[in-house]
């Protein structure tokens, strides 16, 4: 669901409005991607090279409005923390390994704000991150995912909590077009 190409009308565009990961914790997320390459020999991970957790996908959005409109929301947002714990997977015909983010009170308030907020300027809007939908997550792997997959990856990760606490400070708007990715924009919170 994290993958920026999901969705039943892409057309090889999105955008996703996103929490960026600490320097500490980009690392072990690139850490797990290197081990699922040489162990469960995935091929090159196919998704942002950003670890994060998205707020908002569109299959595009009004930059220039959208811009101006987080230029003035961004101020208001604090740094926060986040808490993550176990190894999952969201199951159906293309199936994602994540990391579940554990809601807190603080983070859905923080959702809902930024799907209100920013809503009005994207175009065709993911509904897996509707308020009522949302499960915060951070990616590890999707697509081309089968059983003998998936009992590697659990097998490399079995006695791991991946209990995290992550400090938020940036937000970022980043984009996949025609399978390169690329930031639009970070948003640094004060």
């Amino acid at each position: 669901m994290d993958s920026l190409d999901d969705g039943p009308n892409n057309l090889g565009q999105n955008y996703a409005m996103v929490a960026l990961l600490d320097d500490e914790h980009i690392a072990k997320v690139h850490q797990i991607w290197k081990l699922l390459q040489t162990e469960c020999g995935l091929p090159l991970i196919d998704i942002p090279p950003y670890p994060h957790f998205s707020f908002h996908v569109a299959q595009s959005y009004r930059l220039a409005e959208l811009d101006d409109h987080l230029n003035d929301l961004i101020p208001k947002i604090n740094p926060f923390t986040i808490r993550t714990t176990g190894l999952s997977v969201f199951t159906g015909q293309n199936p994602v390994v994540y990391i579940p983010v554990v809601p807190n009170q603080t983070l859905l308030s923080l959702h809902q704000l930024i799907w209100d907020k920013t809503s009005r300027f994207g175009n065709q809007l993911n509904p897996y991150y509707q308020p009522d939908n949302w499960v915060p997550h951070i990616t590890l792997i999707h697509n081309n995912i089968d059983v003998e997959c998936l009992n590697c990856i659990f097998d490399q990760f079995i006695g791991q909590a991946f209990e995290w606490k992550v400090m938020v400070d940036k937000l970022s708007v980043i984009y996949q077009k025609g399978g390169e990715f690329g930031i639009h924009e970070i948003y640094p919170l004060q």
